[in-house]
């Protein structure tokens, strides 16, 4: 009977041993995840603080152009100033699409990582569940 003892108690101490793993484990990802997180959003914080006053500036541009292209008599300078704008709205609108693209980005990436922590603490429910049901009980060592 001690050897089984011996052996259940050796059991014993690996699965608690592993769940403070896990617990470390987690812990640090955790810790990693939310590193992550902050870095993405301060560069996304910079990146909104730049693309508003950008794209104020281009539409006063283009607005500029059109009016100097729209008062001239010469239809070369029209055409001109016109492409002008034109090109100013499309680069000015790439850059503006590309802070909306990185913004929703970031919030997708929160919420997965958030499904993917929710998922390892369910795992590590199902196994600590599955630990307790292997472990034998009162009725059952009254059994044998």
């Amino acid at each position: 009977m001690p050897a089984g003892n011996n052996k259940k108690e050796s059991l014993r101490e690996q699965v608690l041993s592993q769940e403070v793993f896990a617990s470390e484990r987690h812990e640090k990802y955790q810790k990693e995840v939310d590193k992550m997180l902050e870095k993405q959003s301060r560069t996304l914080k910079i990146e909104k603080w730049t693309t508003g006053p950008m794209w104020f500036y281009i539409v006063i541009l283009c607005t500029a152009f059109l009016i100097i292209g729209g008062s001239s008599t010469d239809p070369a300078k029209k055409s001109w100033f016109g492409i002008l704008a034109c090109f100013w709205l499309i680069f000015g609108g790439v850059f503006l699409l590309r802070y909306f693209i990185n913004r929703n980005r970031l919030d997708i990436l929160k919420e997965l990582k958030e499904i993917q922590l929710r998922m390892e603490e369910f795992k590590e429910q199902i196994a600590a569940r599955q630990e307790n049901s292997a472990t034998p009980t009162k009725s059952d060592k009254e059994g044998t």
